[in-house]
């Protein structure tokens, strides 16, 4: 097969070696046991190196590959008791060059189709802009000269509650995923890394892999604060939520709304954004909003309303506060109890100052000090 452009395998030089004359083969069937492995069969009138082929190509698709040191193992075991007619052919290396590309090499043992099929992912990433136009020619070359067993088709892996990822003759293992991982969080489907990870190894088992997938997170720097990384797979306003209380407990306080928004538009032009951004509000009829910022405990919040609405004269009673929390944990996720007993002040040699719920803590500590004056 002689290659006339770097766009387009051409067909119209093909030369075809004629076969040898048939040989002599098996006269019985001979089984060879494989340690840890399925027994190699050879029937009768059949050539061993045929066999062994056969027997090494079908178990290439489950991950399962040999050596040559081993194939020519199996080829002395099965032929040693034999005699030199039953095993003239031989395990060879097979080779075919294509001028201006490079050259195939489909080894003892290796399908035809496999080895073009990585020939073609090689050669398109040195840049040949090679299609698959006279492929069919190049495996009729190959299989005029030892056992064909696997098609030249595209692979293919399901993955539970996404879809499918097919990965194309000659397209590299890598690229596949990476194009259906971003389509499938784009469509907003369940898709993380480890589902990437799991089709990828599914698939390397099958075809040869040049690389690793890489889908790097995004991320957003805050000056003065830190950054916000967002794997593949997860929500944007999920991270911003863990930095942000991340930030808080770092003694930044509760960022503005307005901060978190530019954040979290950045990441969107970066990554695909499924479940928006927003401070979640709660209307008591009588007494007002309450706000549970980005990053804030629901707690937290719940106990701010509540001590403010008492100090505002109105009548929040424990099980009221409760009702709150628990509405609020039905919008956000609450990570710790709704504590409302009093709150405490140590001061070192003196004493403690003791703010019950909803008293106003400037009044406690100066009654405090009368006191301990």
């Amino acid at each position: 097969v002689l290659m006339g452009s770097s766009s387009r395998w051409l067909r119209v030089a093909v030369a075809w070696a004629l076969l040898a004359p048939a040989r002599a083969a098996l006269s019985t069937t001979q089984t060879l046991e494989i340690e840890d492995g399925y027994p190699l069969v050879c029937d009768r009138g059949k050539e061993p190196a045929d066999c062994i082929e056969t027997y090494a190509q079908k178990l290439r698709p489950s991950g399962i590959t040999f050596e040559r040191e081993q194939l020519d193992a199996m080829f002395e075991a099965i032929c040693l008791p034999l005699s030199s007619d039953s095993c003239a052919k031989q395990l060879t290396e097979l080779e075919l060059p294509l001028g201006g590309v490079g050259t195939i090499v489909v080894k003892a043992g290796e399908a035809p189709a496999s080895a073009v099929d990585d020939f073609l992912v090689t050669a398109r990433a040195a840049g040949h802009k090679l299609d698959v136009e006279g492929v069919g020619g190049v495996l009729q070359h190959f299989c005029s000269q030892k056992p064909c067993v696997l098609p030249l088709k595209p692979l293919r892996h399901e993955v539970e509650g996404v879809g499918a990822v097919t990965v194309a003759v000659g397209q590299e293992v890598a690229d596949a995923v990476e194009a259906w991982a971003l389509a499938a969080r784009v469509q907003g489907l369940p898709l993380g890394l480890d589902g990437v990870a799991e089709a990828a190894r599914a698939l390397c088992i099958q075809k040869k892999c040049n690389r690793g997938v890489a889908l790097p997170p995004a991320q957003v720097d805050l000056e003065g604060v830190g950054t916000v990384t967002v794997p593949f797979g997860r929500e944007p306003s999920e991270l911003i939520e863990v930095f942000a209380a991340q930030a808080y407990t770092a003694g930044h306080g509760l960022l503005p709304f307005e901060t978190h928004q530019a954040v979290m538009a950045n990441l969107c032009a970066q990554m695909p954004c499924h479940v928006p951004l927003t401070e979640k509000t709660l209307e008591i009829e009588g007494v007002g909003e309450i706000r549970v910022a980005v990053g804030q405990e629901v707690a937290d919040a719940v106990r701010t309303f509540v001590d403010d609405a008492r100090r505002a004269g109105h009548a929040v009673d424990t099980e009221g506060a409760t009702a709150i929390m628990e509405r609020l944990c039905s919008l956000k996720k609450c990570n710790v109890p709704l504590d409302l007993g009093p709150d405490t002040l140590k001061i070192e040699n003196i004493g403690t100052v003791v703010v019950g719920l909803g008293e106003e803590p400037s009044v406690k500590l100066l009654d405090w000090l009368e006191r301990v004056r």
